[in-house]
């Protein structure tokens, strides 16, 4: 026998696997070491436990992964494994491809505890449950053995050793023929099948009859170098009626001896006493046969259910062999869909160039992040209105309306189209949603429909780049005679946002009073100014110096609005 190595060393480290995963073995025995079933639930929790830590596409790669990495140790071809085959319940494979298996899905899953897991929540499958559902937890720990037999065929050497009410001491061990194949990993393979084993062991109670899971106690463990597995199984036993038989014949033989003493108090208290056994004697014998009856069908149907389990999965056995020799038919046609894959490759991407084109022509008219979630297709959510906190930024020039009145319009065009490109960019670079363009005024917010957690600061450090890059754009004005400025208008608040408009005409627009308190402000400043308020001042307090402006009286608003005028950023 070769000296077995520690756990740490995992069996990944043979390389490639030495027996045949599936199908015969080269005696022509059918392989049959580990059931369909039992593979299954390590790959449907691999792809859910991925799938809920970083996404349903995540878990499908993931599967995928698996299903290669498995493959690169399959010296053979015509053994190659796909996700959709490792799902199969009726399929059966040898222990070491289980091993090699487990140890991908607790290295891809990152997760240590992974087979106790699977155990817990996977291995007792909905067949057991309902077969075991008959039967008390005592019972159903008594079957242990035969319910490994019947997934893992001559693989486990399975015992209760002693069992109660409400505990059992159970004990595994490795046949010779499976620690041939696991050797010399035996310790770490014995750790991830005795991890498994325990988490299934513990959600008996619980899967099959709602109880708390079971406490499980290491007595034995081979991965320390002992022969077998051995623990000790404690579980709170679901109360039953016992007696149930006696008790109701107890009970009906109780009642006509009250109702003879009662009605026909002449009779002897002998002849009554009897009369009374006499008449409960059917009732217990009854009960009795009803009960026997009953787990007599239980049985009959138990052996039923297990003999269609075993044709279908002597059936899929079949089936699994003749994969493997249909699988070089199926090589030749993998050559053949690789040249239309190559084909489909080309084609998408030419949608994906053309989808590209969409989405540059759509920025042209739309706020880029907008344009993106249109042509993803990730935006129904946005169209729909919903209510949220954004800050709002209007920017005016100021002295526009008198040099329109003289202006020719092509120089107004010029104008309008520097003084745009200039501010562009800068709401791009700070996260905001244009809204829209009314000659000279822009409105932009923050915060929707791209989340922006600092919008008010990023606000306000557009509105300074705004300021000062306006303010080089006004010196080449002047050198042309055009005397122009700028003002600002900022506020926070909540706001209605999604689409409005009418078929064939729509925008993205932001309603509510914070939109209308930015608007006002922007009108009360004057060249330079930046006027912001209330809900704002406080985001913002400890980023930039204002000077305070008193109170103004704004168009629309029934109190007056004390407003600040902000002067730079302090960091």
């Amino acid at each position: 026998m070769p000296e077995l190595l520690s756990t740490e060393h995992r069996i990944l480290e043979r390389g490639l696997m030495q027996y045949r995963p599936f199908g015969v073995d080269a005696t022509g025995e059918r392989i049959r070491d580990v059931a369909g079933m039992t593979v299954k639930a390590n790959v449907e929790y691999l792809e859910e436990k991925i799938s809920t830590e970083q996404g349903a596409e995540a878990g499908v790669r993931a599967l995928e992964e698996l299903a290669r990495l498995l493959n690169e140790r399959i010296s053979d071809r015509s053994y190659h494994v796909t996700p959709s085959s490792l799902k199969t319940v009726w399929n059966s494979y040898s222990y070491e491809f289980s091993m090699y298996l487990a140890s991908f899905c607790i290295q891809i899953s990152g997760d240590p505890a992974f087979r106790m897991k699977v155990g817990k929540e996977k291995l007792v499958s909905p067949l057991i449950a309902t077969l075991g559902r008959p039967f008390s937890v005592a019972q159903i720990y008594n079957l242990w053995p035969h319910f490994v037999e019947k997934y893992a065929k001559s693989s486990l050497v399975c015992e209760v050793v002693r069992s109660t009410a409400h505990s059992a001491i159970l004990r595994m061990a490795l046949t010779s023929r499976v620690r041939q194949q696991l050797e010399p990993y035996v310790k770490s393979c014995a750790r991830d099948i005795c991890d498994i084993m325990k988490g299934g062991l513990s959600a008996l109670p619980e899967k099959v009859h709602n109880l708390e899971p079971a406490v499980i106690k290491d007595r034995r463990c081979m991965a320390a170098g002992d022969e077998c597995c051995e623990w000790e199984v404690t579980w709170r036993p679901r109360r039953v009626w016992r007696y149930f038989s006696e008790i109701a014949g107890v009970l009906t033989g109780s009642m006509v001896f009250g109702f003879l003493r009662v009605r026909y108090p002449q009779i002897s208290l002998l002849d009554t006493a009897l009369a009374g056994v006499i008449s409960g004697l059917p009732v217990w014998a009854i009960t009795v046969w009803t009960a026997r009856r009953k787990e007599q069908l239980i049985q009959e149907q138990l052996g039923y259910a297990e003999a269609r389990h075993e044709e279908l999965r002597g059936a899929s056995l079949e089936i699994q062999e003749l994969n493997v020799g249909l699988e070089v038919k199926v090589h030749e046609r993998t050559l053949e869909l690789a040249r239309v894959n190559r084909d489909l490759e080309s084609a998408y991407a030419q949608f994906k160039e053309l989808t590209e084109l969409q989405k540059e022509k759509m920025s042209r008219f739309l706020p880029t992040h907008l344009a993106n979630m249109i042509t993803s297709g990730d935006h129904e959510e946005f169209l729909r209105g919903h209510r949220t906190e954004i800050t709002v930024v209007f920017i005016d020039l100021r002295g526009f309306t008198a040099f329109s009145e003289t202006a020719a319009p092509e120089d107004l065009m010029t104008v309008l189209r520097q003084y745009q490109a200039e501010i562009g960019p800068l709401i791009t670079q700070y996260n905001g949603t244009l809204e829209r363009f009314a000659g000279d005024a822009l409105m932009i917010f923050f915060n929707d429909p791209i989340p922006v957690p600092n919008h008010a600061e990023q606000a306000a450090r557009m509105a300074i780049a705004v300021r000062n890059r306006i303010a080089e754009l006004e010196i080449q004005w002047r050198k042309r005679g055009i005397d122009l400025g700028i003002g600002i208008g900022i506020a926070t608040g909540y706001a209605t946002l999604g689409v409005i408009g009418f078929e064939g005409r729509r925008d993205y627009a932001a309603i509510g009073p914070v939109t209308n308190l930015a608007a006002r402000l922007c009108q009360e400043a004057k060249h330079g100014q930046i006027l912001a308020s209330g809900r704002f001042l406080e985001l913002v307090e400890a980023l930039v110096r204002t000077e305070p402006l008193g109170d103004l009286n704004l168009k629309g608003f029934h109190r007056r609005v004390s407003a600040h005028n902000i002067k730079e950023i302090t960091d």
